[in-house]
C-alpha cells in the first residue's frame, strides 16, 4: 500500500501514513483472529 501510494502522489509521508494504517488494521485482525478467541 505504502509503496502504490508513494508512487501515485510521490509524497513519502502520504506514503508513510497509508502504510502505518494498513499494518495495524492488518495487525490487530491477526491478533484478533489468533490471540484473542473467544473460549465459549
Amino acid at each position: 500500500a505504502a509503496s502504490w501510494v508513494f508512487h501515485e502522489t510521490a509524497t513519502w509521508w502520504a506514503a508513510g501514513v497509508a502504510g502505518s494504517i494498513v499494518g495495524a488494521v492488518w495487525n490487530y485482525l491477526l491478533s484478533a483472529s489468533l490471540v484473542w478467541k473467544n473460549k465459549a
